[in-house]
């Protein structure tokens, strides 16, 4: 739904919602360097990432902020997957950078050592690493295993569940004295993290969204508006199919030949053939391939 807008849509919905920080995920870059900065300056909410760089400085608003809740001072601060690099395309990356392995270990390692300097009494990272073992090097549970002073680490990218988290800890999601937690995804999800200062607990939930039932009013028409908006556009038909065609993550494009990954490359090979090319054959990404 915010694809037609290249992101401004979701932008203004955070704004409305009232979101106090972000940091990037791959998908950030979609639309290319220019448009993510276009969006920043629309966001009412800082979009970090310690680890993201762009000649010499910072690639998007910095790499920290605090907030100050009653007596208690929070610091938080964010990690853009390396992964970025090769899950978007490089060329919208227009020479953003991101460390990775022990660069990112030790940018981590970092901000902590700064935010607890300025007398943060709680350390939160906003992560998009995942625990997905193709990710390996990078995920969180890494630089877990070799940062020190976090109190929790927010993740997204492997679109784990708290209960994968748990499974991968054994810990009930705790990696030393860090409490990892993440929610899923496309909302199937809310995110909870208690932390009680005076019991020195800290504790996470997701609570499913099917189950909230208290909603904001101006939002809801807005997020109507956009969804009545884009399915307008996108519901015209244009053609149409006597079979499935599987776009199917795992089994399917993920991890084997469907015949929707031949139908699109086939069209590559024809559209190409259309503009008077010579082409024998196309491939396509099967992370690209998203539904049936």
């Amino acid at each position: 739904y915010v694809n037609e807008s290249e992101g401004a849509t979701a932008v203004g919905l955070m704004n409305m919602a009232g979101y106090d920080v972000a940091t990037t995920g791959n998908h950030e870059f979609d639309f290319g360097y220019s448009n993510l900065q276009a969006l920043m300056e629309e966001a009412d909410f800082p979009i970090l990432a310690a680890n993201a760089e762009k000649d010499g400085a910072n690639a998007v608003d910095g790499a920290s902020t605090t907030f100050q809740l009653g007596d208690v001072t929070v610091g938080v601060f964010g990690l853009a997957t390396p992964e970025t690099a090769t899950k978007a395309n490089p060329a919208n990356l227009d020479g953003v950078t991101f460390l990775a392995e022990d660069e990112l270990f030790a940018c981590a390692q970092e901000q902590v050592d700064e935010l607890t300097a300025a007398g943060c009494d709680y350390i939160i990272c906003l992560g998009h690493l995942g625990i997905d073992a193709e990710s390996t090097g990078n995920r969180s549970i890494d630089l877990l295993e070799n940062v020190t002073g976090i109190d929790v680490f927010i993740d997204g990218h492997s679109h784990s569940t708290l209960e994968d988290v748990w499974a991968v800890t054994e810990t009930n999601g705790f990696v030393g004295d860090t409490l990892l937690t993440s929610t899923g995804t496309k909302l199937e999800n809310v995110g909870m993290i208690t932390i009680d200062p005076v019991e020195k607990k800290i504790g996470a939930e997701t609570i499913p969204s099917d189950t909230i039932t208290l909603s904001d009013e101006i939002v809801a028409a807005r997020a109507a508006e956009i969804q009545a908006q884009v399915d307008a556009e996108y519901g015209a038909v244009f053609a149409k199919t006597e079979v499935l065609l599987n776009g199917e993550r795992d089994p399917g494009n993920r991890t084997e030949e469907t015949n929707l990954g031949n139908l699109i490359t086939d069209a590559l090979v024809w559209g190409a053939g259309q503009q008077g090319e010579t082409v024998d054959a196309a491939v396509t990404n099967g992370g690209g391939i998203r539904a049936s």
